[in-house]
């Protein structure tokens, strides 16, 4: 599955869109990228973000100068909606307000460089988020960018097709499939899909059910993470351990998880954060985490 970790990555940047919006016919650039959802929701067309670094980044000020002229806008249009988040280094005339959104959409989407571009379609699923290749540096090759990137698109409206027309361990199976193509930005909105991927495999036959429950799992501890209650968190771990669905490394990652949030507590005991993490390195001793869990209990023996 794709997740761009809820933990968001915090960016020390600056930002601020500018351009103006539009009438009903799109011919520039819509101002405001946390309306995306609810614009395509009413238009039932795909969305289009650029971000970009307008005076710091060399390839963007070309994409937006080169690249999205009024004739692509006219003639990309009646297929998307689009967006611009852009990164300036002199904010002194940025709106504040629009300057705080667009730090949130950088965090929510993870973007750490430029130019970059996410495509949604007109379920809100976001089938593309990559750099934008150097060699797409006028309007032709952008558009012929665009209508390869759209075939995807196609895939994940037959993936999503498939769960509703699928039962049992094979809704589960396809459920994995449409999250394995698409970029999960904001989980929350799946937790239907988690919930039927779980309840369409009790048996586990799939062999996807720990990782669906894993899933579910995050949804359930990013309040609890928010507030600082980490012995909820621990509770809740806990309770997915003991599901006995969990494959080796798995069990591994939670026990680990388990073991991080032992050790943000008031008063840490470090016996147990020990504990969790040696029980966690029988889990799976080979694998990736194992030297990195082995240093961090010698490392807690050593200094306790």
């Amino acid at each position: 599955m794709k997740f761009i970790n809820f933990m968001r990555i915090y960016l020390f940047v600056f930002f601020v869109i500018f351009l103006t919006s539009c009438s009903s016919v799109q011919k520039d650039w819509k101002t405001d990228g946390t309306t995306i959802e609810k614009d395509i929701a009413i238009s039932k067309k795909q969305g289009l973000m650029l971000f970009s670094a307008s005076d710091t980044d060399p390839q963007s000020k070309i994409l937006l100068e080169n690249v999205f002229t009024d004739s692509l806008f006219s003639k990309i249009n009646k297929d998307f909606i689009f967006y611009n988040i852009d990164i300036i280094k002199e904010t002194g005339s940025a709106d504040s307000v629009q300057l705080e959104k667009n730090y949130v959409l950088f965090s929510d989407y993870n973007i750490t460089q430029v130019p970059y571009l996410c495509l949604m379609n007109e379920h809100g699923d976001v089938y593309h988020s990559d750099l934008i290749p150097e060699q797409v540096n006028n309007s032709s090759s952008f558009l012929e960018y665009l209508n390869k990137l759209k075939e995807k698109s196609v895939t994940v409206e037959t993936l999503r097709k498939n769960i509703n027309e699928t039962d049992g361990p094979e809704k589960t199976k396809a459920i994995n499939a449409f999250f394995d193509t698409i970029y999960l930005i904001e989980p929350e909105k799946y937790r239907t899909f988690f919930d039927e991927g779980i309840a369409s495999d009790p048996s586990n036959e799939s062999g996807l059910l720990g990782s669906f429950i894993l899933a579910r799992m995050e949804l359930n501890i990013e309040p609890l993470f928010k507030q600082q209650k980490y012995t909820e968190i621990i509770a809740e771990l806990k309770k997915v351990l003991e599901t006995g669905f969990l494959n080796p490394e798995e069990e591994q990652l939670t026990l680990c998880n388990i073991a991080s949030f032992y050790s943000r507590l008031p008063n840490p005991p470090i016996k147990t954060v020990i504990e969790h993490l040696e029980a966690a390195l029988k889990k799976a001793p080979n694998s990736f985490r194992a030297k990195t869990i082995k240093e961090d209990i010698e490392y807690l023996k050593a200094k306790n």
